[in-house]
């Protein structure tokens, strides 16, 4: 039949008409899939209390994460038991990523628009992101959280993600960016096997009940041979065990090294040293501050007397028994105010001890004439000014194949300092017939003759491993994505971590109950990790917003350096190093 051409238009805008809404119905499918819009959000009512998104369908969080076969188990748990609570609601599609690359690929997927709503970040890495304008601020998102309360939680946890782009801090108020997955603190393992084997005499006791009972307050007595895992080693005491340790004749039990630690910042952390002190300034130049490289600092730390009973008022800054005097403020200490303080090692020579252990006994690894008036003044310096390796500890090139996990579970060192993430690789590849245990970590610290008194004590300081909790800028579904986000991080999703002995819980009263401390496996001690929790903080990697300022430096250092190939005074007059302080300015530079 003819067709008039009113009639072909209106067959043809009918026919355009159904086309037009195939394309919006799987425009809007395809849109959804990628993370939906504001319509497909839950809504959180004042109470907290969760509502379905107002469309009534269930809304998708896309969540990466990384990690071997055990972080999948428990994460896979994690995942389900969200998906159970929220059924009908909400549900999470987790996608684990490899760990190899990780970092680039979630960057590239956040820049552009089919990025995860939730994903894992390390603690070194959020601050560039949060520069890139990458992650959702989820301050007050914490504030109004019933389950995230960071006065519930162990120091340095919320604010480990907390940071202010334009002024480079990570103070109180200053925006949040993630919540915390979990904490890794370190501890020193040790080889129980080995200091039996050793002859030595193994005590689990606190400083006051090794008095009472005979022994001394030293976390190693070299004279009576007593170990105590319950209380920290010094310098001296962890040296004198690690070589103790290498002279054992049985080859079932004698270690190649005694001691072995990647990182420096718990020698330097002790004494109230640094790489990097921040100093407020008037400068025009900069916003309100600027970072000085300290890293080789010769000047003296000062911690007040532990029964000092008054205050001293420093630059406007007030110290009381036990506190370490800042780096800003040491200067000005009066010599009155420095009567009513204990003067402790330099940062220079806190980190100067710290490369001599893997450094061979014949090498000079410093020769300090000239920095003090006297070179009895500089920690272990010999009447020349010479300070020499120790040779207890592999170089870097040497345990880099490996791994210093591995090179402690064959037994080839009796010591290794390492995050409590690495429990349950010990636990899995513990030589036959050695029994391990962990100890706290190192304390600078000065005793009477007889070892019955502590003299001077620096402080507790060593650094923990986090990886955050984070929220793609870009979503559209906010809501949803924190509550997961907070599901993680509430006691909740803590206690299925901890039950499957894979992390320490991040809130105080959760992590001293039997769900963390229930383990019959070794280590036995497990109470040292939870006290870490309370001192720990995060490494250097993490103070600015990327690590060019320790890149160059830091090859020279870990290479070079610590495998006895130039001294340390030809490492602080190399380039990489004097370049430092030029690329820390630009930091906080207007």
């Amino acid at each position: 039949m003819k067709q008039t051409k009113n009639g072909i238009f209106a067959k043809g805008y009918k026919l355009w008409a159904v086309l037009l809404a195939v394309i919006l119905l799987f425009g809007s499918l395809a849109f959804s899939a990628c993370g939906g819009d504001e319509q497909n959000d839950v809504v959180i009512d004042p109470n907290g209390n969760i509502k379905p998104s107002p469309d009534g369908s269930v809304t998708t969080i896309n969540f990466w994460g990384w990690g071997a076969d055990g972080e999948l188990e428990v994460f896979t748990k994690i995942v389900e038991a969200f998906n159970k609570k929220y059924e009908g609601v909400m549900k999470v599609n987790y996608i684990q990523r490899p760990v190899s690359g990780y970092a680039d690929s979630l960057r590239n997927s956040l820049t552009g628009s089919k990025g995860p709503d939730v994903f894992y970040v390390e603690d070194k890495d959020f601050k560039a992101y949060a520069t890139l304008n990458l992650l959702y601020d989820i301050s007050s998102y914490v504030e109004n959280s019933k389950t995230v309360v960071a006065e519930e939680m162990f120091p340095h946890t919320i604010s480990r993600y907390t940071y202010n782009t334009t002024t480079t801090t990570s103070n109180e108020g200053d925006p949040i960016y993630g919540v915390p997955k979990d904490l890794a603190p370190t501890a020193i393992y040790y080889n129980e096997t080995m200091l039996q084997a050793a002859g030595i005499r193994i005590i689990s006791m606190t400083e006051e009940d090794a008095l009472k009972a005979g022994y001394t307050v030293r976390g190693y007595d070299a004279n009576r041979r007593v170990f105590n895992n319950k209380v920290a080693m010094n310098w001296e005491d962890m040296v004198s065990l690690s070589q103790h340790l290498m002279q054992i004749t049985d080859t079932n039990y004698k270690p190649d090294y005694g001691f072995f630690s990647e990182w420096w910042f718990n020698y330097g952390w002790s004494v109230g040293g640094d790489c990097i002190q921040y100093v407020e300034t008037d400068d025009a130049t900069y916003n309100g501050g600027r970072y000085m490289f300290t890293l080789n600092d010769a000047t003296k730390n000062y911690i007040v007397k532990e029964d000092f009973e008054g205050t001293l008022m420093v630059n406007g800054n007030i110290y009381t028994a036990g506190q370490i005097v800042s780096y800003a403020d040491k200067g000005m200490l009066t010599a009155e105010q420095k009567a009513n303080c204990h003067q402790l090692p330099s940062q220079r020579e806190a980190f100067t001890e710290y490369v001599r252990l893997s450094q061979p006994t014949e090498n000079v690894v410093d020769n300090i004439v000239g920095v003090y008036d006297d070179v009895s003044d500089f920690y272990g310096a010999d009447a020349n000014g010479d300070l020499k390796g120790y040779g207890i500890s592999p170089k870097p090139t040497d345990i880099n194949a490996d791994g210093k996990v591995a090179w402690f579970t064959r037994g080839d060192v009796g010591m290794i300092v390492s995050k409590m993430s690495s429990v349950k690789q010990i636990r899995e590849n513990m030589k036959s017939g050695h029994e391990w245990n962990v100890a706290p970590m190192l304390v600078y610290k000065e005793y009477s003759a007889d070892g019955k008194q502590v003299l001077v004590r620096g402080a507790e300081a060593a650094h923990s491993g986090s990886v955050g909790i984070c929220i793609n800028r870009k979503t559209k579904i906010a809501n949803a994505a924190w509550k997961f986000a907070e599901f993680i991080a509430s006691a909740e999703g803590q206690t299925i971590q901890a039950q499957e002995g894979f992390a320490i819980p991040l809130q105080v009263e959760l992590a001293n109950s039997d769900v963390y401390l229930n383990s019959n496996a070794s280590p036995s001690n497990l109470s040292i990790f939870i006290d870490a929790c309370y001192y720990e903080r995060p490494g250097d990697w993490w103070y600015l917003r990327d690590k060019q300022w320790i890149d160059n430096w830091q090859l020279i250092l870990n290479g070079d350096v610590r495998n006895g190939k130039i001294s340390l005074t030809e490492f602080y007059n190399h380039e990489y190093f004097t370049g430092t302080q030029a690329t820390l300015d630009k930091y906080t530079k207007k």
